[in-house]
């Protein structure tokens, strides 16, 4: 009963992390609105209270409402649709495309900006995907000595899916991950190494056992 407390609590707090369904879809889904520029008149002629506002609005617009599209983040997303619209995954083999560099210069800002864009390019060919469940992307986190049963955990947690990693068998979650991934119907998967400050992202293909 503890057990299953833990794994709930665990659950539940996934739930706000890039790392989860919901956390990434916030992600996706925030949209500050860019605040009105004032002149230092009218800032002046505020009150207090409304231009400490002004200031916390400004300072989250910076934070967050901001992406500088840079030559690299262009390519990242231009390629990335390129690999959604021309895989077949009726083919054999599959591409990729790998990030790397030193942390802190915007591996996991372009690939949040590439799932925005790949839920965008799908919602104009399905615009009710969310609501039959489908999740365009997935994104998980791994240690460079992930095993698959630690694998199949992640994406579980990704869909908020319960379950017991010490006492669930290899095969167990990998079924269980497997099921998941048919029903929710990736288009793309990334995943993070989050030691090696590497990042794969590559077209999700059907899954098999196999």
């Amino acid at each position: 009963m503890k057990d299953d407390r833990s794994m709930n609590h665990a659950t539940l707090q996934s739930a706000s992390r890039k790392t989860s369904l919901e956390g990434l879809r916030r992600r996706i889904d925030n949209r500050l609105i860019r605040p009105h520029i004032l002149t230092q008149n009218e800032f002046d002629n505020l009150s207090a209270v409304d231009q400490a506002l002004c200031d916390d609005q400004r300072l989250q617009w910076f934070s967050n409402g901001l992406m500088v599209k840079t030559p690299a983040l262009r390519r990242l997303t231009t390629t990335g649709l390129s690999l959604l619209r021309m895989h077949d995954p009726n083919t054999v083999g599959e591409r990729g495309i790998v990030l790397t560099g030193p942390p802190h210069i915007g591996k996991t800002t372009a690939l949040i900006r590439l799932a925005a864009d790949v839920e965008t390019w799908i919602g104009k060919r399905q615009p009710d995907f969310r609501e039959c469940g489908h999740a365009p992307v997935a994104y998980i986190e791994m240690e460079p000595k992930a095993t698959p049963k630690s694998i199949a955990s992640s994406i579980l947690h990704f869909y908020g899916i319960p379950h017991n990693f010490k006492s669930a068998t290899q095969h167990q979650l990998t079924d269980q991950a497997l099921d998941a991934l048919r029903r929710r119907a990736p288009k793309f998967s990334s995943s993070m190494n989050s030691r090696c400050s590497n990042s794969t992202v590559r077209p999700a293909t059907t899954p098999s056992t196999h």
